[in-house]
């Protein structure tokens, strides 16, 4: 269960915006650009929480801390396909959740993906998929305002169709129109930082080939 209640983020040192309450379970759920401000919550963006709490797998996120455990985050991009973001809530000791990241964070370095065609395309998403249904992953974000995740749209919407955990795709927003997708290169990268300020959310940024 996603649960998130009386949130509000501060956009500056005034103004504290409200988002709204929301619940959810596994399966695809689309969020329309209009309500991008849940998704945003639930990417854990760099936007702090003035108040209420985002509840995930028995843990609970305030603009005190984490309750009940820690999160931690990839940020995917999959090179000629687009990119995903990965969000676990680990409960329990920290020492437990970094054995389960690091063997998450392996698994997905470990990939070899084949050649760059539309059917390796398919075959790269396959390979993601099962590593994913090995990890306790709590949901995934995918922003479809991406220009080169929403030219392959449609395989990423395939390789979500079965799936069993929580995924969110953002829709796209209205006022720029069909998004016009550039090829990407994006070289392997690592970054911690903490948003909210909050200890133990650690962020890893992984390119795959």
């Amino acid at each position: 269960m996603i649960t998130g209640q009386a949130l509000t983020y501060q956009l500056d040192e005034k103004a504290a915006v409200p988002c709204e309450d929301f619940s959810f379970r596994g399966g695809v759920t689309y969020i329309s650009y209009a309500k991008k401000d849940v998704f945003s919550v639930l990417s854990l963006s760099s936007v702090p929480f003035a108040s209420g709490s985002l509840s995930v797998d028995g843990v609970t996120l305030t603009p005190a801390g984490f309750a009940g455990g820690t999160a931690k985050m990839i940020k995917l991009d999959v090179k000629d396909t687009g990119s995903l973001t990965l969000v676990m809530f680990y409960p329990g000791k920290e020492e437990e959740s970094e054995k389960a990241f690091g063997k998450l964070a392996s698994q997905l370095k470990a990939i070899k993906y084949p050649a760059e065609t539309e059917e390796g395309k398919k075959e790269k998403l396959v390979m993601l998929k099962i590593v994913l249904s090995l990890n306790p992953i709590s949901y995934i974000l995918i922003d479809l305002n991406d220009p080169l995740t929403q030219k392959n749209r449609a395989l990423w919407e395939l390789m979500f169709l079965d799936y069993k955990g929580a995924a969110f795709f953002l829709s796209e927003n209205p006022e720029k129109g069909p998004s016009k997708a550039k090829d990407a290169k994006v070289p392997l990268k690592k970054a911690l930082y903490l948003p909210y300020r909050i200890p133990l959310l650690l962020t890893s940024f992984l390119a795959v080939a």
